[in-house]
């Protein structure tokens, strides 16, 4: 199920609902952040110490998928949140992250997920988007700032109705593509095209 990285908090504090967290993007900026949180926020920062995070790469898996997933169903020594945690993740190997769901039960190890590039075919991806137990965040290679998005607005015209829709606006641009932003402007610019009052909240999300 479609997450925004704003929603955070609320991932970590219903952690245990969830089979998997995919972040899926560049392994920095944001994206790098909010791994990080995830990990510190859920395990603790006695996790490494108490060897409740495992950790395997994109070219670990070929070899070791029988301990990646072992650790999916196996119980730690320690009392917290045990965290399966896997980098890199390319397209050719996302049939693992399949397998984990299938195999995940309630009070089962979490397992978090960074991969960069998924195509329009991507199984994981359609799965991710979809299912109650997954948990997908997307993160874009978006440097646009407050100041581009207010000269986007000028281009179309557009005049926001307060602080906080330019801050809505502005988040949905971070977790959004160049194409889904420009289109949503093009969208809002028809919108209010015969019609010169301020662009709302109920206007983005309508």
């Amino acid at each position: 199920m479609k997450y925004l990285s704003e929603n955070l908090d609320h991932l970590i504090h219903n952690f245990n609902q969830f089979s998997l967290i995919v972040l899926h993007g560049k392994n920095e900026g944001n994206l790098h952040n909010d791994f990080q949180k995830l990990i510190y926020k859920i395990a603790g920062d006695s996790a490494n110490e108490e060897m409740r995070l495992s950790t395997f790469y994109d070219n670990e898996i070929k070899d070791k998928l029988d301990e990646i997933l072992f650790k999916v169903e196996s119980k730690g020594f320690f009392e917290g949140p045990s965290l399966l945690i896997i980098k890199d993740l390319t397209e050719k190997n996302e049939k693992i992250i399949l397998d984990i769901d299938k195999t995940w039960q309630e009070g089962d190890t979490l397992t978090l997920v960074c991969v960069d590039k998924l195509s329009k075919k991507s199984k994981l991806k359609a799965l991710a988007e979809k299912s109650s137990r997954i948990a997908y965040l997307r993160y874009y290679d978006s440097s646009l700032d407050k100041k581009q998005l207010l000269t986007l607005l000028d281009e179309k015209n557009l005049v926001l109705k307060n602080e906080y829709t330019l801050d809505t606006l502005y988040d949905f641009a971070k977790n959004s593509s160049r194409s889904e932003l420009l289109y949503t402007l093009e969208k809002l610019s028809l919108l209010k095209f015969n019609d010169k009052s301020p662009v709302e909240i109920e206007d983005i999300a309508s």
